[in-house]
């Protein structure tokens, strides 16, 4: 496996381990407001590592593919993720629904022209934004709402959802078809 796709694949495993740990520290009645500390600073850490990653994500992976004919033929298993898979758009709602507070992430350089003929199966952009406006939102969940925690709940929900998702369509669609990938 190529040393990008290897790096990035330990990031995966390393986001998801926290994932699941922000998700252990949910799991019991009012747990929210119990473990609001720790909360906070797990989504932290899970936002800071993410923002690196995608990074990486945004300044090499991407640009490398989106020059690569196959990116727009999929196959079978990027098909699966389109028609069945992704079609909640849960990032889309992420960022349709995005109170006016919140900052939205902006696009680096190198994406202008992937985001002008990107389509959700060549390059994920509106799930690593979508990613950063449901972080933003649990946030904010977690500063102004604390004793509320079904809305904390449902957004990391939608958002676990989202980002397994988005690991395993980078895992089984995306780094398939990168230069160097077998």
């Amino acid at each position: 496996m190529n040393s990008l796709l290897k790096e990035l694949s330990e990031e995966h495993r390393s986001i998801l381990e926290k994932l699941e740990h922000l998700r252990s520290l949910t799991d019991t009645h009012e747990a929210v407001s119990k473990n609001k500390g720790a909360l906070k600073e797990t989504l932290l850490e899970l936002r800071r590592r993410l923002h690196l990653h995608h990074g990486k994500e945004e300044k090499i992976l991407f640009p490398a593919l989106h020059r690569l004919p196959r990116i727009r033929e999929g196959g079978p298993r990027c098909s699966l993720f389109m028609t069945h898979l992704m079609n909640d758009n849960i990032a889309q709602s992420f960022i349709e629904s995005a109170p006016d507070w919140v900052v939205l992430p902006t696009d680096p350089p190198e994406m202008e022209e992937i985001r002008a003929e990107n389509s959700p199966l060549m390059i994920p952009l509106k799930e690593h934004r979508g990613g950063d406006i449901a972080m933003q939102c649990m946030l904010h969940e977690l500063d102004q709402n604390p004793t509320d925690e079904g809305e904390f709940l449902f957004l990391l929900n939608r958002f676990s959802r989202m980002l397994r998702l988005h690991i395993e369509k980078e895992e089984t669609c995306l780094f398939l078809i990168y230069p160097g990938s077998s």
